[in-house]
């Protein structure tokens, strides 16, 4: 992140010369200082792909008030918020609009100083955090008189690994964050996984583990942690150290960062056990797509799986016409591993938030046994009916359909375990 020094430099700038001018309120760098400019910068001077390497993307101001809306239910003036992976420090600027002025910048950065605490691994993030947050106490109270050095301000914002850092975490109130989304392999202190996993869910690990009891934990994470199966033994160990308070679905995380993202609100220690649900369930209907059908992944690696064994009729996406019926598939391939016999449904795995069908379905038929792709899901129904194939189709071309998995599951791959949630949807459920 060294080509971002010259940022940090020019913001450090900005500083001392409003405080030689005796004023900062309504001043157009000022303005752009606080508002989107760092991440304009940030993306300008680093390439993308080390931005995604580093998960180095900055929280937008939108998302920081979303992120504020949440905790002002619970904060007052006395809160500590502390931020374990600060960036830009946006989340923390709509912690201090919270906190709000003392009558002069002194005192103002005085009692920020002990109440806002920020850590990130690059410096220069650091550097611009700190700075933003002497300009937004400008921007409250104004420009009373010469500042210190900036690196003596708000010594509490420090070059830190916000997945090592645990004083802070025993000091705060409140823990805000938008850790980075990329993937790592876990760290030896984490049990709930093997191999790579996201650095999100290993920040919020950390946390819960680690800080007080009555903590409130308000978190921005990538989509896959709240609904997807390789997480579901994480989240499993969050509600061990905290109660989860809500989850507010939040969409793409912007515009030039393809993620979907949800905004949990946890609170450690208190109420373990009576957490609300990471999404919303069927609620009164007692049915779901698992009383009808047996549901798994086509079980066919095409660039894994060695082509030994029988020869079958291989089915993949491009093969299986949407919400029609297939009788002939038309390629084969050996295959050693379990075959599927029909009739059956075939579920495309991939999908978009946006798409019109988060479900689209197809009816195999036929004798022979084939073998399914794993980007294809297989929901094998119990009675061996076509017929009841026929009204899985019904079901999930149907618009309540789509609604329902986009509150479920925003990720891009529709899982087995959500796909067996679907409400069974009749006309009698529906009014």
């Amino acid at each position: 992140m060294e080509s971002y020094r010259s940022y940090a430099t020019q913001v450090e700038q900005l500083v001392r010369e409003l405080s030689s001018q005796r004023k900062a309120s309504g001043h157009l760098d000022v303005r752009a200082a606080l508002d989107g400019e760092p991440s304009r910068a940030l993306r300008a001077a680093v390439p993308l792909q080390t931005l995604r390497s580093s998960g180095a993307f900055f929280s937008s101001r939108v998302l920081g008030n979303v992120i504020a809306h949440i905790v002002a239910e619970t904060a007052d003036r006395e809160s500590v918020f502390f931020d374990p992976a600060c960036g830009a420090g946006e989340l923390l600027l709509a912690s201090a609009r919270l906190l709000g002025a003392e009558k002069n910048l002194e005192e103002t950065l005085i009692r920020w100083a002990t109440q806002l605490l920020g850590v990130d691994l690059h410096p220069e993030f650091v550097r611009v955090c700190r700075a933003r947050l002497v300009l937004e106490a400008m921007s409250q109270c104004g420009v009373t008189g010469d500042l210190a050095p900036l690196a003596e301000l708000l010594p509490n914002i420090r070059v830190k690994d916000g997945l090592t850092s645990r004083a802070f975490l025993k000091k705060t109130t409140h823990v805000i964050m938008n850790p980075p989304f990329t993937v790592r392999p876990i760290l030896e202190q984490f049990d709930w996984a093997t191999g790579n996993v996201s650095m999100a869910a290993m920040f919020l690990s950390h946390c819960v583990q680690h800080a007080g009891d009555g903590t409130h934990v308000v978190a921005v994470l990538p989509e896959v942690l709240r609904t997807g199966e390789r997480y579901k033994h994480w989240r499993a160990h969050v509600e061990e150290y905290a109660s989860i308070r809500r989850v507010r679905r939040y969409g793409q995380f912007d515009k030039y960062t393809d993620v979907d993202v949800f905004v949990a609100a946890l609170v450690v220690g208190a109420g373990k056990g009576r957490s609300s649900p990471w999404w919303r369930t069927a609620g009164s209907r007692a049915e779901t797509v698992s009383d009808y059908f047996d549901v798994s992944v086509g079980p066919v690696v095409p660039f894994r799986d060695k082509k030994v064994g029988v020869r079958a009729p291989f089915l993949n996406a491009r093969s299986a016409a949407r919400w029609l019926t297939v009788w002939r598939v038309p390629t084969f391939r050996k295959y050693s591993g379990r075959l599927h016999r029909p009739p059956f449904v075939v579920i495309r795995r991939t999908s978009r938030p946006d798409d019109n069908h988060r479900a689209i379905g197809t009816i195999i038929r036929g004798s022979e046994p084939i073998a399914v792709e794993n980007h294809l899901l297989v929901a094998r129904p119990k009675d061996r009916r076509v017929s009841t194939c026929e009204a899985l189709l019904r079901v999930l071309i149907r618009p309540e359909t789509t609604k329902w998995f986009n509150e479920r599951i925003r990720c891009r791959h529709i899982t087995a375990a959500a796909l067996k949630d679907l409400p069974w949807w009749t006309e009698s459920t529906l009014t």
